[in-house]
């Protein structure tokens, strides 16, 4: 008991002498139970030094100084009531901002650094959206790997290549995504063979990928290829095609159309580029 009792003594003056800079003296009291506790003293008082001044200011002196303080109004000699608080606000000229002006902030490429990104036949993940089936568009069938190792992918979007969706039957497929900014934006479609090893060859699945944006519905982005040979008929690597200039007002439109098997698509990942003119 004596042993656990100077442990405490010992800690509680080390912490005594950190937070006060003084050399206090822990003492050991007897208890009635016979046991002893530790007791805090207080310190000495140690008495310091004082130096008279050479010529004193008098009480007399003190004064006239202390009332031209408070006459010329280096002191305050009361407070101020709430009353006698104004402040005075003044409207400005113009106004900082119209309407129109913060639409056209809102709309500028230095103020919005819109993206959007989808896990397409997945679920979500960090700042990835899961996959937007109510924007769907035909008939389709989602496929998913949760343990697929991902080549060509870094870590932090590997799990946006570990799903697809496919359309059924050869069919033509895609999806309209509403976008919230209007603009020009470059989109990327994301690509990764995790079905099955009979796609990993030639011509195996080929198919067309058609964007349009809204704003311009004459120009379209269309592209035909074969994702195993611009992999060189690799599975579980990833691959991605961008389309840049998609002038969008309110809806992004992807179709894909196979030529050979099932169109599939792994994600979507649009950023904003520059305002509409």
């Amino acid at each position: 008991m004596f042993a656990k009792t100077c442990t405490v003594a010992l800690t509680l003056s080390s912490l005594l002498v950190c937070a006060f800079g003084a050399p206090y003296r822990i003492d050991f009291t007897a208890r009635n139970d016979g046991n002893t506790v530790p007791v805090v003293a207080e310190p000495p008082i140690v008495e310091m030094p004082v130096t008279e001044l050479d010529d004193p200011i008098t009480p007399e002196e003190a004064a006239p100084a202390a009332d031209r303080m408070a006459t010329e109004g280096a002191v305050p000699t009361t407070m101020p009531s709430t009353e006698e608080v104004v402040m005075n606000i003044e409207p400005l000229d113009e106004p900082m901002s119209t309407p129109e002006e913060i639409e056209e902030v809102s709309n500028s490429s230095e103020t919005i650094p819109h993206y959007f990104v989808y896990n397409i036949g997945g679920k979500s993940f960090d700042e990835v959206k899961a996959d937007p089936t109510e924007y769907l568009v035909g008939e389709t069938l989602a496929f998913e790997m949760p343990e697929a190792i991902i080549a060509g992918a870094k870590d932090v979007i590997a799990d946006l290549y570990k799903s697809h969706r496919y359309g059924m039957l050869g069919s033509i497929w895609g999806y309209d995504i509403p976008v919230q900014y209007p603009g020009y934006y470059a989109c990327s479609m994301h690509y990764c063979e995790t079905y099955s090893e009979n796609f990993v060859a030639e011509s195996r699945r080929k198919f067309e990928v058609t964007i349009i944006g809204d704003a311009s519905p004459e120009t379209e982005h269309r592209e035909e290829f074969d994702v195993m040979e611009e992999l060189g008929y690799q599975e579980f690597t990833a691959y991605n095609r961008t389309f840049e200039n998609i002038a969008i007002s309110e809806i992004l439109s992807i179709r894909e159309k196979p030529t050979t098997g099932d169109a599939f698509l792994s994600g979507i990942s649009c950023i904003y580029t520059a305002p509409l003119n």
